[in-house]
């Protein structure tokens, strides 16, 4: 190779070399400088939280419990399958599995060694479960009664049930045999803000979740808008989930500017997928092919709604209360916290953006809130151990909300002290009851 030609390789790889060192420079640039700018806005770059909000994003739209830290091996959960149900209206595949494991464990010596507590409610409830079940179960064993006697948590709660739902549940479970030791309801939200959703729709406010269970009962391969409509709302869906997953995938979360463009990315695509979801309740809302499936007729005025929601939910409480008399187990009922219960947590703006829903969930929870809180008075009158919880949050000031109604791993662990603070008083309740019979 002569002189001049290893003259211009040797310019040429210094060229590549100082454009690589340059390329280098410019993101460490950029990466830097996001950071700082994102400082400046009060909302410094943190990696776990980019990964959480495209792990989240995976669980909005594949799962039927909506979870902010859903692993990211999580494809298929059985549970999520939803299918129709001859007493609940629907249910998970996997609830309807386990229901063996339980009444084979309720036989043996184990559950009589153990002191096992059902929980029952909706997606809250469940993701409590999950989230606070070791805060839980620390409060309750400090208590004398549990220093010898394992405590084991069995989630009964499903996501978007309501009541008249929690207590058929319930009767279900006794009915197979399956006797806990303990009980404890956390709703409350669902009651209103569903029972105001189904009404809009010409559903009854009694009746399992419309946009669950019209979209099943009412056979929609007969409505040809309604599968066109519920294609387009999955491919989008599928959408969101395939960026989620690229950006969990590539690392990408680890960036500050590539997690802000993947993200905001991911953010507009989850746009679409709502909007196309409005369109599937609102073709909902305009009548579906078999009217029968909505239930008996109503009073839709708004006002009336929420009264029969609450209604059923006092009734719901009251009802599990007498089975557990009748069964000899301490009941608890709690109403969760919610983000649209006015007063009862001062938003920070992430809750403000992420926390933006239907109408009717939002005007539930505002309007039926307080209607709640009244009823739940008269419960502890009727002698129920009923615990509010709804302005648990009122003096946070960090965010705990992840979207209208669930919130995350610290803001279930302030819940679950009050609710062990709960548990044991109608252990105690139930205990000096049972002295004096």
């Amino acid at each position: 190779m002569s002189a001049p030609d290893q003259q211009r390789r040797s310019g040429i790889w210094k060229k590549l070399a100082l454009a690589v060192v340059s390329l280098v420079v410019a993101l460490l640039l950029a990466e830097g400088g996001m950071r700082v700018l994102l400082r400046l806005r009060g909302q410094p770059f943190d990696p776990d939280k980019a990964r959480n909000d495209a792990a989240n994003a995976i669980s909005m739209v594949e799962s039927n419990i909506p979870r902010w830290d859903a692993p990211v091996e999580q494809r298929a959960d059985p549970k999520q399958v939803e299918v129709l149900h001859p007493y609940y209206g629907f249910d998970a595949e996997g609830y309807i599995e386990d229901v063996a494991r339980l009444v084979e464990y309720f036989g043996s010596d184990r559950a009589e060694r153990n002191y096992d507590i059902a929980i029952l409610g909706g997606s809250v409830a469940s993701i409590f479960a999950a989230d606070a079940a070791k805060s839980l179960v620390k409060d309750l064993q400090a208590d004398p009664r549990f220093e010898t006697r394992a405590i084991r948590l069995w989630s009964q709660a499903r996501g978007a049930y309501k009541e008249p739902q929690h207590a058929i549940v319930f009767q279900t479970l006794l009915s197979y045999g399956i006797k806990f030791d303990a009980v404890i309801l956390i709703d409350g939200f669902n009651e209103v803000a569903i029972g105001l959703q189904n009404a809009s729709f010409g559903a009854s406010p009694l009746y399992p979740s419309a946009t669950k269970w019209l979209s099943r009962a009412s056979n929609p391969s007969a409505d040809r808008e309604m599968m066109d409509l519920m294609l387009a709302l999955r491919a989008k869906q599928s959408e969101v989930t395939r960026q989620a997953r690229r950006i969990l995938d590539l690392g990408l979360y680890r960036s500050a500017v590539a997690s802000e463009l993947a993200l905001g990315l991911l953010w507009r695509t989850r746009a679409d997928a709502s909007t196309q979801f409005d369109k599937v309740t609102a073709r909902l809302s305009e009548g579906i092919a078999n009217p029968s499936v909505n239930g008996p007729t109503f009073d839709p005025e708004q006002g009336a709604v929420l009264r029969e929601s609450v209604g059923a939910w006092v009734a719901g409480s009251r009802t599990i209360a007498a089975m557990c008399r009748e069964y000899d187990m301490p009941f608890v009922h709690v109403l969760q916290p919610t983000l649209y219960d006015e007063g009862s947590k001062k938003l920070t703006p992430d809750e403000i953006e992420k926390g933006k829903t239907v109408k009717e969930w939002s005007e539930g929870a505002r309007l039926g809130y307080p209607q709640l809180r009244a009823a739940g008075e008269d419960l502890k009158k009727r002698g129920i151990d009923f615990v509010d919880a709804s302005q648990l949050f009122a003096d946070v000031s960090e965010t705990l909300y992840y979207d209208a109604c669930h919130f995350n791993v610290h803001g279930n662990e302030l819940l679950a002290h009050t609710v062990a603070a709960g548990m044991l008083a109608a252990i105690r309740h139930h205990d000096e009851a049972a002295a004096h019979r």
